[in-house]
């Protein structure tokens, strides 16, 4: 028997399951085909069927909630279960740094894995933790109408932990500050740095801003450079406006005149005139500020002109491709992160290993596992130094109060009444186009 679920038409799963068995002679599976599972009345009656014609299960299924029930029970029932696309999405979200948009889950598992090992220990001042789940639907309008309705619908929510806002940072801000919501570790693609998002989301890293800001400090203190000689080559739009001016304004204190700004738009701008009038107004480092140009289009325009200036790059924008970069630029390309492998100390991440295990989760990517486990370490911390009044507010009070938290897996988090950035700095990775390897160089360097 083979039993094939799928959340929609189940075409490809079909398509898959068909050229397994292609691989094999004489074998005539029997196949029970579940197309459209979406609810957990449809999931109960299939897993009744499963049971009563036991076999290999191969699914596909985005929810988690749906997902997690079949694998229970395939357990349960000790049944061979796959879900095919996962091995293919583990390997993109490796590449990418970026869980997918389909499997949310496993960074819900894992902070549910943490939760049970906290409630087991008696819980926090003897309350116990509870998740639960708004789904992220890959749609930011239809997302965010989910977290509505579980903030409408459910009993006492009480924090948001880790919620996957990349795309709608600004629409996650205002519903945090509208439902006096304190919001601890969001993903992002970059940190909304307006006035309202400094008082109830709380950041573990740096964003592409501060990022850049780094960079800035590299150009100037190592490099040797004065601020004229820096360029900001930035994407269109009023927040990368904002960041690149953040980004001058950080130059501009420092002293020396102002950095050359450059707005890039896809489609519009000229790139080979770009990089012409950068040369000509003597730019010897250029900051690639914002996701509109790739580092690789940048590079080849520059060796077009057989022009090769620094060239620094937020972690957020280093596409993959960086290490193809024209030979013109070795020793030349410098990248910002936030963390470092270097940040995990052996016993924590042994635990954390170990937490996975539990959860049974497989792999990474890890990144992105990391900064959630460590996000649920903080809102942990944070309940503890509130004490035994617990509110929303004495809840953002608490976390106001941590000062150099070691998590043991990034760099340590401080937070105060005007910083909601825990680690605010990075650090400076050389790329090597010869060996094709990235090399720290320098400590952490640090923005306070």
């Amino acid at each position: 028997h083979l039993h094939l679920l799928s959340d929609s038409t189940g075409e490809t799963l079909e398509s898959i399951a068909k050229a397994a068995i292609g691989q094999f002679e004489d074998v005539e599976a029997i196949r029970h085909f579940w197309p459209m599972v979406r609810s957990e009345d449809h999931l109960e009656r299939i897993l009744q069927e499963i049971s009563s014609n036991p076999g290999l299960v191969l699914f596909t299924l985005s929810n988690p909630l749906l997902r997690r029930k079949l694998e229970h029970q395939c357990r349960a029932l000790g049944l061979p279960h796959v879900a095919p696309l996962d091995s293919t999405s583990d390997a993109m979200s490796n590449i990418l740094g970026q869980e997918t948009r389909n499997r949310p889950g496993r960074k819900h598992i894992l902070d549910e894995a943490y939760f049970a090992r906290i409630n087991a220990e008696g819980g926090v001042y003897g309350r116990q933790l509870e998740l639960v789940v708004a789904e992220y639907v890959g749609d930011s309008a239809l997302s965010v109408d989910n977290l509505t309705h579980l903030l409408d619908d459910g009993d006492g929510v009480f924090a948001l932990l880790s919620p996957f806002a990349a795309g709608f940072e600004r629409r996650l801000t205002d519903l945090a500050q509208a439902r006096d919501l304190p919001v601890v570790a969001p993903v992002v693609l970059e940190l909304d740095n307006r006035p309202a998002a400094n008082t109830h989301v709380f950041h573990l890293l740096s964003g592409g801003t501060e990022l850049a800001r780094v960079l800035a400090d590299y150009a100037r203190d190592t490099l040797e450079l004065d601020n004229r000689a820096i360029a900001l080559v930035q994407s269109a739009g009023p927040a990368w406006d904002a960041a690149a001016q953040a980004v001058a304004s950080h130059l501009e204190r420092r002293g020396g005149g102002s950095p050359q700004q450059v707005i890039y738009r896809p489609g519009l701008s000229d790139l080979d005139a770009i990089v012409g009038e950068l040369e000509t107004d003597g730019s010897k480092a250029v900051i690639l500020l914002g996701p509109a140009l790739d580092p690789v289009d940048f590079g080849a325009a520059a060796a077009r002109a057989d022009w090769y200036p620094e060239l620094l790059l937020p972690g957020p924008f280093a596409s993959p491709g960086v290490l193809t970069l024209p030979p013109g630029f070795d020793r030349k390309v410098f990248v910002s992160y936030p963390s470092l492998p270097s940040d995990r100390e052996r016993p924590v991440w042994q635990d954390y290993v170990g937490l996975l295990a539990e959860a049974g989760i497989e792999r990474g990517p890890h990144a992105t596992l990391v900064a959630s486990f460590a996000g649920a370490e903080l809102l942990v911390e944070a309940l503890k130094r509130t004490g035994r009044e617990l509110s929303r507010d004495s809840m953002v009070v608490g976390l106001e109060k941590v000062q150099g938290f070691e998590s043991g897996l990034l760099p340590p988090l401080t937070y105060n009444t005007t910083r909601r950035i825990g680690a605010l700095g990075g650090y400076i990775v050389a790329v090597d186009l010869t060996k094709q390897v990235y090399r720290p160089i320098g400590p952490w360097h640090s923005l306070d």
